[in-house]
């Protein structure tokens, strides 16, 4: 391209993407990032405070809040594999 057509090329895409950030439509990664890392953090602490929960306030026998508990776990271990997983 010549320097004049790659200027206005570049004008041009610097400006749709000034569009679509205004228009909500274009998202900074580092926004991205710190939202999932906040809610990630609010399931684990609710998986986190499940089994006291249940034993407490529902009557599960240990058992039962066992294998809640190691459901939920395998549920964590996967949403932050998908979560690395995107992000690299």
């Amino acid at each position: 391209m010549p320097p004049k057509e790659r200027k206005d090329w570049y004008d041009g895409e610097h400006r749709r993407l000034q569009i679509a950030q205004q228009q909500g439509l274009l998202v900074e990664a580092e926004a991205v990032r710190e939202k999932l890392a906040d809610v990630y953090s609010r399931i684990r602490t609710f998986f986190q405070t499940l089994a006291d929960v249940l034993e407490r306030d529902v009557g599960l026998e240990p058992e039962q809040v066992q294998r809640a508990i190691d459901t939920g776990d395998r549920l964590l271990l996967e949403l932050q594999g998908r979560l690395v997983e995107e992000v690299d």
